[in-house]
């Protein structure tokens, strides 16, 4: 949990750059004797990075691993500005209530995980109970 209270999971942004490290090697050694086994798609290295943006994780990028490992370029730099410009554009405007900002955030990750694992059955539930948490904590805060 960073200091504002943003839940990241239980492994740190550094662990999970080496993690995807490793699995890029291993992908690597794998295709160098079945080269159309993937452990990792594109579409999945592309929802990590929407994670870590999600999750405020600017500091690692997975084209880096991606190209550290495969000595090739591939480009997410116009997916990271998008990502930075929608984090800019709702800390600006729910910059006199940072609840606001957490609750949306994680309500848009909560969304687009579901959305990326094409698991969206319970999502609507899940959504209300996050509301439901934030408002019974907005109450407590009144009183």
């Amino acid at each position: 949990v960073t200091e504002d209270g943003h839940h990241q999971g239980s492994y740190t942004e550094k662990y999970r750059y080496e993690l995807l490290e490793e699995i890029l090697k291993t992908q690597k050694k794998i295709q160098a004797y079945k080269p159309s086994l993937d452990l990792i798609t594109n579409q999945e290295l592309i929802a990590i990075q929407v994670i870590w943006n999600r999750d405020l994780n600017f500091k690692y990028r997975v084209s880096d691993v991606y190209n550290k490992v495969h000595n090739k370029e591939i480009e997410m730099k116009i997916n990271d500005e998008k990502l930075q410009k929608e984090v800019d554009l709702l800390k600006e405007v729910c910059n006199d209530t940072p609840a606001d900002y957490n609750l949306i955030q994680e309500l848009l990750i909560m969304q687009k995980n579901k959305a990326l694992l094409n698991r969206k059955r319970g999502l609507k539930e899940d959504m209300e109970r996050l509301i439901e948490k934030y408002l019974k904590k907005e109450a407590e805060n009144v009183h």
